[in-house]
């Protein structure tokens, strides 16, 4: 009996497509069948590159949009995996939560029409309430894009630290944009190219190469030659 060649993309994450990759994109199917051993990520990700060469398949540049909108949005939960070992918390359901935090507002039996109380008043709210609040507004459905963005590229970063603010600003509004365009692309909301397609997609596979997998050794060298540099000076 043979072995099945889909006994985990860890193994091999090219051994299921035609066409396999080379180079940078070999390296990336590589990381991504390590971080999902399911092989969805790295059939995500193949599947956009395969359509966007297959300019004789209907609608090309669209179905391969779908597919890197959807690899961007799941990807994230992968790197969180890989170094804490668990998957993030999923949120509860916003409308349970506001449900609960209605409860207990009622429950306070606060008389909101007593005149007696100034605008400018401070009302006492129990720690249960204030925590209730607290899991409400921090729940992902009530953040914002750039919140959002920011936690997913967190999330990606080994070290778990946010960049210096004006990086980081850079970074969220480049992932932004590539993520727009693959969205707009999918919908037909927009004109698109394959070039400029090709100019979105190597800006993510950078992205993922280097923070799915740090390149550790060749950036010690980096400080080690800046070090010396400035020892010598």
């Amino acid at each position: 009996m043979t072995e099945s060649t889909h006994s985990g993309p860890a193994a091999d994450a090219t051994s299921w497509v035609p066409n396999k990759p080379t180079g940078a994109r070999a390296s990336l199917m590589d990381v991504l069948g390590r971080r999902d051993p399911t092989g969805q990520l790295a059939r995500t990700y193949w599947a956009a590159v395969l359509l966007l060469a297959g300019d004789r398949v209907p609608d090309h540049l669209c179905l391969a949009g779908h597919a890197m909108r959807e690899l961007m949005d799941i990807v994230p939960r992968y790197g969180d995996f890989l170094m804490t070992g668990r998957r993030p918390r999923r949120a509860q359901n916003i409308i349970a939560q506001a449900q609960e935090l209605r409860q207990q507002w009622n429950a306070l039996n606060i008389n909101r029409g007593d005149k007696s109380t100034s605008d400018a008043g401070e009302i006492t709210l129990p720690l249960k309430f204030h925590r209730a609040l607290r899991r409400f507004f921090a729940d992902p459905e009530l953040q914002t894009k750039n919140e959002r963005t920011d936690r997913d590229l967190m999330l990606l970063d080994p070290s778990g630290q946010p960049l210096p603010e004006q990086l980081q600003a850079d970074m969220r509004n480049r992932w932004r944009a590539a993520y727009d365009f693959f969205s707009g692309t999918s919908h037909h909301h927009r004109p698109a190219t394959i070039q400029e397609f090709e100019v979105h997609l190597t800006w993510i596979e950078g992205v993922l190469l280097d923070r799915l997998k740090p390149r550790t050794f060749e950036n010690q060298a980096v400080l080690d030659s800046i070090i010396d540099e400035a020892e010598k000076s």
